[in-house]
């Protein structure tokens, strides 16, 4: 939120997204879920944080900080321009399971655990009681050893997260050219 980042690199990307290429929206993914104190010494002046802060604190100001730092950019874009979809992967999920304060336009989660069925029972439980369209994305992968997941296990999956209202799709690791890569093993 100090920092450049946002208003010389993410904030002109997206507008030139939607200017340039007509994009809709954007998924943003990695960014609160990322979030790790900042030690050096400007973020020390920053924040006001030190080393041996308790932790229950130090998760605080980080957590107060991403909030402000999504907001900064949500805003922005919808100012920019109202129709612009904005999607934070993960925000307002059991990663911030606080009410929602920031006005994104869909909340979105992915999961790649190897017990998928339910941690898309545990997800799509706490996202059916937001007031904000939703959906989930299954791995179609198990994340050990990069075997694809089982039919029946990608549908039990997929009930799970529509039973609950929300919508449901699957990541399959793409090869160079683009196709999906199916590598099962036994």
């Amino acid at each position: 939120l100090e920092g450049k980042y946002l208003d010389d690199v993410l904030i002109p990307q997206m507008k030139e997204l939607r200017e340039e290429y007509g994009i809709a929206g954007v998924w943003i993914d990695g960014d609160c879920w990322a979030v790790a104190p900042d030690f050096s010494e400007k973020g020390k002046q920053i924040y006001g944080i030190t080393e041996d802060m308790p932790k229950r604190q130090l998760n605080q100001i980080m957590h107060d900080a991403y909030l402000r730092y999504l907001q900064k950019y949500v805003n922005e874009l919808h100012n920019y321009d109202p129709d612009f979809k904005v999607i934070s992967n993960w925000a307002y999920t059991t990663y911030i399971p606080d009410k929602p304060t920031v006005n994104v336009d869909f909340l979105s989660g992915d999961y790649l655990h190897n017990n998928g069925v339910h941690e898309a029972r545990y997800e799509a439980r706490g996202l059916a009681l937001r007031d904000i369209p939703w959906d989930l994305m299954a791995w179609g992968f198990e994340a050990t050893r990069y075997a694809d997941k089982s039919d029946i296990q990608l549908m039990q999956e997929a009930v799970m997260t529509l039973s609950m209202g929300g919508g449901f799709q699957v990541y399959t690791m793409q090869n160079r050219d683009g196709s999906a890569r199916r590598k099962n093993f036994p």
